[in-house]
């Protein structure tokens, strides 16, 4: 029987994020339809640990391969889930205090969306962003979607190719331009879903992450123009339209 959704932590050499992390999913991980994978590519004595930690829990599958990228261990979890919807919560980051299951499963299991994006809390200052007005949304040139806040379908991710391995951090960020690119639904909700440190490699990071986020979106370039385009013509249309009926009744 297909599980309702699954989490995949991925971690490296971090065993007080990790813990910090599974920890945070006690509420969720004795529940039906509920799983969590780890993804770890830690030397050999935090593997142990990390390994240790997750066999106490009843619905978490921990699976140790070679450090060959984020990208590369966000796929290996995707491939080995089964469940109807993905929620990617990296070492470090938790599930926030808000969120229960009472609360999150029913909205899995009645959405017809393609995506559900909720917010983040920032650790550090304990900050909610918003989401930006509905015309900053997408295309997604601000990178505006976090990955410790999206629940997606798991047949959305395979469907596209899933994460490009060639990027080392904007590897989400390039995703959206693809998945969104393609008429799916998605449902945003202001919620905060989880709790955020800014220690990672996107904040750490930031040239890189600039220019891969620049990559992306000059990769992506012709899609962005074309809804663009098919966006201004609606527009077009619609004026069109009521200009012809206020000509009418006048």
């Amino acid at each position: 029987m297909t599980r309702l959704l699954d989490m995949i932590t991925i971690t490296k050499d971090d065993l007080d994020g990790v813990a910090v992390t599974i920890e945070s999913t006690d509420k969720f991980n004795r529940l039906p339809g509920f799983g969590h994978i780890v993804v770890d590519g830690s030397s050999e004595n935090t593997r142990k640990q990390v390994a240790q930690l997750a066999g106490d829990r009843p619905n978490m599958e921990y699976f140790w391969q070679a450090p060959t990228g984020i990208s590369a261990a966000f796929n290996a979890g995707l491939h080995r889930s089964q469940a109807e919807w993905i929620w990617f919560l990296n070492g470090g980051d938790t599930v926030h205090p808000r969120i229960s299951p009472e609360l999150l499963f029913p909205l899995l299991e009645n959405s017809t969306a393609d995506a559900m994006i909720f917010q983040i809390e920032f650790v550090n200052t304990g900050k909610i962003p918003p989401h930006p007005p509905i015309w900053m949304r997408w295309p997604p040139v601000w990178s505006w979607i976090p990955h410790p806040a999206a629940i997606v379908r798991r047949n959305l991710l395979t469907r596209f190719g899933a994460f490009d391995e060639s990027y080392r951090i904007a590897m989400d960020y390039e995703f959206w331009f693809r998945g969104l690119a393609n008429d799916v639904v998605v449902d945003t909700i202001s919620i905060p879903l989880s709790r955020f440190t800014m220690d990672g490699l996107s904040a750490t990071q930031w040239p890189l992450t600039c220019a891969e986020a620049t990559r992306a979106i000059k990769a992506n370039l012709w899609p962005m123009l074309k809804i663009w385009l098919r966006n201004g013509a609606s527009i077009f249309s619609a004026l069109l339209h009521f200009y012809r009926q206020s000509n009418r009744r006048s």
